[in-house]
């Protein structure tokens, strides 16, 4: 069977650049978007996921599956609360959030690993816990602060500044190795820093695993 992704994307209008979860151009192969209705980024981007709206991506993860997706992923990190409950419901793998690397990226490089978040004040330790990540070393940095940022993804604008956003992107990427200088990576959260991988590569000096670093490694399982 050919490989054919499916995306499981947030209810949103912000922008999504090459390189996002939401646009097409980010993948090399077949791939199927199924916009999960009401599930915006305020009822994700939290501590806890509310039973309905993990039940709004049950449902569009068994919709994939009809299609003849062969995995699925999504468009937020903080997604890996649910990771259990959606990859339960499908016989296909799910891999809902880059969080799932970091028991990878801590043991490749033996250091405390530092975490993008689009908000650090809503990524809990149960958020680790369900990445199976509880124990590891992790340095958190949020972008909530950032105008830019926030206006765009958080409060969901339909526009976007690219400039002013990877500014906020870069400047939060330097604070984070500034405060913690012996992190020996970073893993990018938010999906929609996965456009900005260069820029946060060049800012830390370590090596960033994020959104194409998942999607590549699921994905090159899938093809034979």
């Amino acid at each position: 069977m050919e490989a054919k992704l499916g995306v499981l994307i947030l209810d949103t209008r912000f922008p999504r650049l090459p390189g996002d979860p939401g646009n097409p151009a980010t993948y090399r192969i077949p791939t199927v978007f199924r916009r999960v209705g009401k599930a915006t980024v305020d009822k994700i981007v939290k501590p806890v996921i509310a039973e309905d709206v993990t039940n709004l991506f049950i449902d569009a993860a068994r919709e994939l599956e009809k299609e003849r997706a062969t995995a699925i992923t999504t468009s937020c990190g903080f997604l890996i609360y649910i990771q259990d409950m959606i990859a339960s419901s499908v016989k296909i793998p799910v891999f809902t959030s880059t969080l799932l690397l970091l028991p990878l990226v801590w043991r490749i490089t033996q250091r405390p690993v530092g975490i993008l978040t689009a908000n650090s004040k809503a990524l809990t330790r149960e958020h680790l816990r369900k990445a199976g990540a509880e124990n590891i070393d992790v340095r958190v940095k949020g972008l909530e602060g950032k105008p830019e940022f926030r206006r765009v993804i958080l409060e969901d604008s339909p526009t976007m500044d690219v400039e002013l956003i990877r500014n906020d992107i870069v400047e939060v990427a330097k604070e984070l190795v500034e405060v913690n200088p012996d992190i020996g990576s970073v893993v990018s959260e938010c999906t929609n820093l996965a456009p900005f991988r260069e820029d946060i590569k060049k800012a830390t000096g370590r090596p960033v695993f994020d959104y194409h670093t998942l999607v590549s490694i699921a994905v090159s399982a899938m093809i034979v």
